[in-house]
């Protein structure tokens, strides 16, 4: 039987492609590549080079994070961030590079066995990053990647292979400009929080930071004008508020307010108000809790929508590092749909869901099978790890999913089987995750989940996914 297309839409790289829409016809893109290369090739060629000790001085800050350079935790792999900026050619500039291959396997995405469906996809990913100083306050940074994706395993009509190239970053950051604890940037960044939650994009954005010993305040004014085909984010302005405060070294509070306003006909504003804490209450537990409520208008609807989630982590120093984790997130839901008034909490479209526990690699911690949206859904995770060495660690992770609104919607989700209305039971899921820094540059990741659906589904069989990836930074 031949594979539904629905499996190329959903696996993580082909997902990827379609959300961001970054195409290898963008010839902007690719000349900034071309520029790039034959400014690293001039510099090469005309100057001696050294390699850099020193880290970027990243100035702004990510939502609730601490001031932070873009190369901050060596040992944790990201696979998503920025290469590393390892060479200094001259005293003001610094390039960087990165490679990544990643192997990924997913099968019954429609929980059912009768069907054929798995796909199994080889990605390359080529990183380029260089930052110029012109002066000691002036940061110019610029990152590109070149990505190439090819399906091993698959009996759909698809092309055999597709390469496109991403414009990631390309901004100007001012710090104590006017000689004030203010930061000024413009142009494409990432917006990201720590645990993905509220946002992991890249966007071009005017960026303000006030940035005292205890107090950070972050405005920010963003759109997507390039690299993105979706007309829906093309009339998306992103205006986010957010204010953090430290009162310990690993205890921060931050409130903000996100306003996504769309200025298509249907004029479908959305704001999201909450608070995020992060915290060490004992010296053995790491916590947080993040909430948000959802207010606007989608048309015909006025949303009025809470999302909520909490956790901790356990940690022990004997035994390899033994670390426990529970936590719970619940998103409303809402079963009368003919009313004016939507109770569904949603994410802000943003969010990628992604994080860590104790180990030293991300994974999608809604789960790496099903990775749900926190929307009219409730989930309880259960984590167990080891990190016998501090370049290793091992997690065995489980969740367990309830529709809050029987007959209400879900959000966004990985798999793609129908649902019966008639129960709240949604599924469980195992997911393991080893994480490995085989050599300072070398960085290798395996993720295994398996998804076994519950009573709330037409079609009851398990779904897998497998993935490995392999980095290396230059």
């Amino acid at each position: 039987m031949t594979t539904s297309p629905f499996f190329f839409q959903r696996c993580r790289g082909i997902k990827r492609y379609k959300d961001k829409n970054i195409s290898q016809k963008n010839g902007w893109s690719l000349l900034l590549l071309l520029l790039l290369l034959l400014l690293l090739l001039l510099i090469l060629f005309s100057a001696p080079y050294t390699f850099a000790s020193e880290k970027h001085k990243a100035g702004l800050l990510d939502y609730v994070s601490s001031s932070k350079n873009n190369n901050q935790e060596e040992t944790i792999f990201d696979p998503d961030a920025q290469p590393p900026l390892a060479i200094r050619i001259r005293p003001c500039l610094s390039l960087g590079a990165k490679l990544t291959v990643e192997a990924q396997w997913y099968d019954n995405g429609d929980l059912d066995d009768s069907v054929a469906d798995d796909v199994m996809l080889l990605e390359y990913k080529l990183g380029f990053a260089a930052l110029y100083e012109p002066r000691p306050d002036i940061d110019l940074l610029g990152e590109v990647r070149v990505t190439h994706l090819s399906p091993l395993k698959d009996s759909s009509d698809r092309e055999s292979g597709e390469t496109e190239v991403e414009l990631r970053k390309a901004y100007l950051l001012w710090m104590d400009a006017f000689d004030f604890p203010i930061n000024i940037q413009i142009g494409r960044r990432k917006f990201k929080d720590d645990r993905e939650w509220l946002y992991d994009e890249g966007l071009d954005a005017l960026r303000i930071l006030y940035k005292g010993n205890r107090l950070a305040v972050d405005m920010s004014v963003s759109r997507k004008l390039f690299n993105t085909e979706d007309k829906i984010e093309r009339d998306i302005t992103n205006y986010v508020v957010s204010s953090t405060y430290r009162y310990g070294k690993k205890d921060r509070i931050a409130a903000y307010g996100i306003l996504r306003q769309d200025w298509d006909e249907e004029g479908r504003d959305r704001v999201w108000f909450g608070f995020s804490w992060r915290g060490r209450p004992y010296e053995d537990l790491k916590s947080w809790a993040d909430l948000a409520l959802l207010r606007g208008n989608g048309g015909s609807a006025n949303f009025r929508g809470l999302g909520v989630d909490v956790g901790g982590i356990f940690c022990f120093d004997h035994l390899a590092k033994t670390s426990f984790t529970l936590s719970y997130a619940y998103g409303s839901g809402d079963s009368d749909l003919n009313d004016k008034v939507d109770k569904t909490f949603r994410q802000t479209g943003l969010q990628d869901n992604e994080g860590r526990f104790n180990g030293v690699t991300k994974f999608k911690y809604y789960g790496e099978v099903f990775d749900p949206e926190l929307s009219n859904i409730s989930i309880w995770t259960l984590g167990f790890g080891i990190r016998p060495t501090k370049n290793t660690s091992f997690d065995l992770v489980y969740h367990y999913y309830t529709r809050v609104k029987k007959d209400g919607p879900l959000g966004d989700h990985e798999v793609d089987a129908d649902l019966t209305g008639n129960d709240r039971q949604l599924g469980q899921e195992i997911d393991i995750i080893l994480g490995v820094r085989v050599k300072k540059n070398v960085r290798l990741a395996l993720t295994e989940g398996v998804f076994r659906p519950g009573n709330t589904f037409v079609h009851r069989d398990k779904a897998y996914f497998g993935e490995i990836k392999l980095q290396f930074s230059f």
